[in-house]
């Protein structure tokens, strides 16, 4: 296998259709959600949080909105960043009828984050890979206890497969990385988890 197809796997597998359900998972099954929360938020936000970006990204391609899945021009986000971005703010009323203060938190934390990104991407492209793997490390480590920390090798990883596909800049990465890491890590120390 060639460094081209190696570094496409890996954007695959450490991509959104991998840490869309894990950090679902994660974030439901430890902010101490009771079973009335569970049958309300889970089927919810697995829709409005996991299966619709999903879909999106698999059809966009399909239907002409993107050349492909990982939206590789910056006015392709446009609409992926908006839906996003709605389906998000509707989880985020949700979790804060239904869910738990953890829950409620770490919902603004991925509020704040899709914000900044929409933001930027309006000017710049961003690198939704690395932000997302830093994002996603960071936060299940919290979940955990801080004792997956193997997990940041993930960051180095999917930032080398990114830059050998050339779908970025190294700056693009990095700010990726900056970005959703300042966000989680300064939003976990005002709610005063860190």
């Amino acid at each position: 296998m060639d460094i081209k197809r190696i570094s496409s796997l890996i954007s695959i597998i450490l991509g959104p259709a991998t840490w869309l359900p894990v950090l679902f998972l994660a974030i439901l099954l430890r902010s101490e959600l009771n079973n009335h929360q569970l049958t309300i938020l889970f089927p919810s936000i697995l829709i409005l949080e996991v299966l619709i970006p999903l879909a999106y990204l698999y059809f966009a391609p399909k239907l002409g909105l993107a050349t492909t899945w990982d939206l590789p021009k910056r006015n392709e986000r446009y609409p992926f960043l908006s839906l996003v971005f709605i389906t998000n703010f509707i989880s985020l009323l949700l979790v804060y009828q239904f869910g738990t203060k953890l829950f409620f938190n770490l919902s603004i934390l991925l509020t704040t984050c899709l914000t900044i990104f929409f933001i930027t991407t309006l000017y710049w492209q961003i690198s939704l890979h690395t932000a997302l793997n830093t994002f996603g490390a960071i936060l299940i480590n919290f979940l955990f206890g801080w004792s997956l920390s193997f997990l940041y090798l993930m960051i180095p990883i999917i930032f080398w497969a990114r830059l050998k596909q050339n779908k970025h800049s190294i700056t693009q990465l990095l700010a990726g990385i900056i970005i959703s890491g300042s966000v989680v890590l300064c939003g976990l120390r005002y709610f005063g988890y860190w």
